[in-house]
């Protein structure tokens, strides 16, 4: 009879430590400046286009998830909210709540808001426009590297304190 293998694998805190530093600081590293773009009709403010994010996403998680809780009409626009939701590689799960809005494209020359002054590509324009604001500002949550600090004057770098586990480990017993 086979002898029956027991599973002798022990939590390392020093290594999950290791593998979340790591994370976070390739989170809050800057995007490659060759893929920042300036959006004119935003006073020129910086952004990380939505192709972008998804490939850092592909590369930086085990796995990602993206879903919509709501879309909703307000006034002249749409908005939608949804959760972005990532395996991390130590078997964490992160989930960022965004949320995007689009103003519906009108007829030229109309100024209110009715089914006939209503653009007749606007609803399938507008929505996705709003989902993925939602999708990047959901993004921008978890960390640098997904535009969080583009349009900042302060800038926050994340600098990994590897001295953290003794320290709160020494505090612990001396409490």
């Amino acid at each position: 009879m086979d002898k029956l293998q027991v599973n002798t694998n022990t939590l390392d805190i020093s290594k999950v430590k290791e593998v979340q530093d790591n994370l976070k600081t390739e989170l809050n590293q800057h995007p490659n400046s060759k893929v920042v773009k300036i959006n004119k009709y935003a006073g020129n403010s910086k952004y990380v286009p939505i192709g972008i994010v998804q490939g850092y996403l592909d590369r930086i998680f085990l796995s990602w998830e993206w879903k919509i809780n709501e879309v909703q009409v307000i006034m002249n626009g749409v908005m939608v909210r949804g959760s972005l939701i990532c395996l991390t590689h130590a078997g964490n799960i992160i989930n960022m709540d965004g949320i995007g809005a689009s103003e519906f494209q009108l007829k030229k020359g109309a100024s209110t808001l009715t089914p006939d002054t209503l653009n007749s590509k606007a609803i399938e324009r507008d929505v996705p426009k709003a989902e993925s604001e939602a999708f990047k500002n959901a993004a921008k949550k978890l960390g640098n590297k997904f535009g969080r600090s583009l349009n900042r004057a302060e800038q926050f770098e994340y600098k990994s304190d590897g001295n953290l586990l003794n320290r709160l480990f020494k505090e612990e017993k001396n409490g």
